[in-house]
């Protein structure tokens, strides 16, 4: 027995949510039993039996569409037009709901007509033009007498008035206005032409013609302004720039774990990545070869970061480490922060910070990191000295995204489990909070749910943007307390797990949960600040899982983005034309899907999450 829609898109809805608690029981922090164990191995085995699912509601919607419409065959069309015909001869004996009497010649109903019918037909459109007399006198031109006439489109103040073809004569003729009786609605719009003396022409309308509108010039009133024609509004030409560019993708191996964190420097020519696999990597950019590998963490690696020139020369001399050029400081759930010496690879200091690490930042033109724990607290510690100036509990849960942005006074962002996402400003040695999001309002029908954030930044526009493993991109406009969501997949289906703003562009992770393919979503913020960014493409090289965090650089021109979770990808933009991508790496181009609409779903139910919950995964939804 065949099933119907509503059963096939709830079998899919089952199906869904079971591949979404797998992905999430995938990257879970600690052993999994056999239950779970026996849930995640049925994951290929589901995700087939989705895949059906899909086809047979792609076969019903085609067939809906189908059955919408009325094909004729050929060989019926010519007995169609001859109903056609015999229906016109018909409306033509009922024009104006008057029946004509049978007895009556056509001779005089061909008289008739040119009496009361206008003779000018021109195959030409005439322009009306207003009255000089009443316009120079001031008077108002008496309205024609007729009965109201029904316009088969629009209405509109010139009445139409059906005719019928006459003979054209050489006289002069003069006419009077004639009442005309209303005409039945028909498919075909009605000629407007004035009734009234003309010169006749030797061009006759003919009954095929198709019929020409002319419409009256809209007057203007005194001191009226002409309003200039809205215009479509063109694509900036940076954001066509960015369609346009091909991009290689090159695949760094090496990790045993899921990878937590990444970093990039254009400059150094140099990426770093650490794992749970309780290791730091450093890689080199033009090879994409390994240069180090890290180790002096006992437990998983949560975060990673470069050190700038000026911070590395004030920790080198304040460690009296003359040799120290390149630096990256790390952070790991074994309550510890490292900082590394990348020349050598060897390590310059430990500290101990007493609690878990969760996510890790460098606070820009200081020797500091501002790390969240997972107690809700958030840390400053100072690389040369090992002092902690700041510490503080600010989230009931775990902090779980932390961002940074430079100025004269450095915007610090967190987000937690508990869904929760406060903006501070560094002040001295202490943070002085300026926004929280416990109260923050969207649009009548948008639905706001407090979930974990796993991501979170800044835009150029002063917008924060974060993700969590829902659908959408979420963005808040901190100073009116208002949420806006950003279409991050064309269904309502998929994971955001991370986002980060470089210049203008705000990049996205995506990931499909029917085929398991993730990529990037490239979104342009305008010069002149708009509603909210314009999606650009998406990066997919059809060998990327789901990626759990990512750095995006920008350096003239050119933008470079890392990636991280079950495997490292690296994606640049190839700068010149046609340039061949080197071996080990995908050459791709950025594809436009749907999102281009900017149609935002709204999906999961409370009733989904607390299930999810009760499974102990992360919850899921938008």
């Amino acid at each position: 027995m065949a099933l119907t829609i509503s059963e096939v898109e709830r079998l899919k809805r089952k199906l869904r949510k079971k591949l979404r608690q797998i992905e999430n029981l995938e990257i879970v922090d600690r052993e999994l039993n056999d239950e779970e164990l026996d849930k995640c191995s049925k994951k290929l085995e589901i995700r087939a039996e989705l895949s059906e699912f899909i086809k047979v509601s792609e076969v019903k919607d085609t067939e809906d569409v189908e059955n919408s419409f009325t094909f004729i065959e050929k060989e019926d069309y010519s007995s169609i037009e001859t109903i056609n015909k015999s229906t016109e001869i018909i409306r033509e004996e009922h024009l104006g709901f008057w029946k004509l009497e049978d007895s009556e010649p056509s001779d005089e109903m061909k008289r008739k007509s040119s009496e009361h019918e206008p003779t000018n037909y021109c195959d030409k459109i005439v322009e009306k033009k207003p009255c000089l007399e009443s316009v120079q006198t001031g008077s108002k031109p008496e309205p024609d007498k007729a009965a109201p006439v029904h316009s088969c489109d629009k209405k509109t103040d010139t009445q139409s008035v059906a005719v019928a073809p006459v003979q054209c004569s050489d006289k002069k003729t003069d006419t009077q206005p004639v009442a005309v009786p209303p005409v039945q609605p028909c498919d075909k719009r009605t000629v407007t032409q004035p009734v009234g003396s003309s010169e006749s022409c030797g061009t006759k309308v003919k009954k095929d013609d198709r019929p020409t509108e002319t419409f009256k010039e809209p007057q203007l009133k005194a001191n009226q302004k002409v309003k200039p024609a809205a215009t479509k509004p063109s694509v900036p030409s940076d954001l066509a720039k960015w369609r346009k560019v091909s991009w290689s993708v090159e695949e760094l191996c090496g990790h045993d774990d899921l990878v937590l964190d990444c970093d990039v420097d254009i400059n150094l020519g140099l990426a770093i990545t650490c794992s749970r696999d309780t290791t730091v990597k450093v890689w080199s950019l033009s090879s994409g070869s390994l240069v180090h590998s890290l180790r002096g963490h006992t437990g998983p690696v949560t975060g990673v970061r470069f050190v700038s020139t000026e911070a590395t020369e004030a920790i080198a001399l304040a460690l009296d480490v003359p040799d120290l050029k390149i630096c990256a400081v790390s952070g790991s759930q074994d309550c510890s922060v490292k900082v590394w010496d990348l020349v050598s690879g060897s390590l310059v200091k430990s500290y101990y910070t007493y609690n878990g690490i969760t996510r890790l930042e460098v606070v820009p033109d200081t020797t500091c990191t501002l790390t969240g724990t997972d107690g809700g607290k958030l840390e400053l510690y100072d690389m040369a000295t090992g002092l902690c100036p700041f510490s503080q509990r600010v989230h009931e849960d775990a902090v779980t995204a932390l961002c940074v942005k430079q100025g004269e006074q450095p915007a610090l962002l967190s987000g937690g489990e508990d869904g929760i996402i406060k903006l501070f400003s560094l002040e001295e040695d202490t943070l002085r909070c300026l926004f929280v999001s416990e109260n923050v309002k969207a649009d009548p029908d948008t639905s706001v749910h407090n979930r974990p954030v796993y991501s979170i930044t800044i835009g150029a526009s002063g917008s924060l943007y974060y993700g969590d493993d829902g659908c959408n991109i979420k963005a808040v406009d901190w100073k009116r307390g208002r949420l806006r969501k950003i279409a991050n997949h064309t269904e309502d289906i998929g994971f955001t797990d991370a986002v980060m703003v470089a210049g203008d562009l705000l990049v996205a992770s995506t990931y499909d949960i029917d085929t398991g393919q993730g990529g990037l979503n490239l979104f342009y913020e305008l010069p002149e600040g708009g509603p909210s960014p314009r999606y650009v493409a998406t990066l997919m090289d059809g060998d990327t899982s789901r990626i759990s965090s990512l750095r995006a650089k920008i350096s003239n021109g050119t933008l470079t983005v890392i990636s991280c979770g079950q495997e490292v990808k690296l994606w640049r933009q190839e700068t010149v034309k046609g340039q061949k991508s080197k071996d080990g790496s995908t050459s791709v181009r950025g594809c436009v899907l749907t999102l281009d609409k900017g149609l935002v779903y709204d999906s999961g139910s409370d009733g989904e999450l607390d299930s999810d919950a009760e499974d102990g995964v992360r919850s899921c939804g938008v």
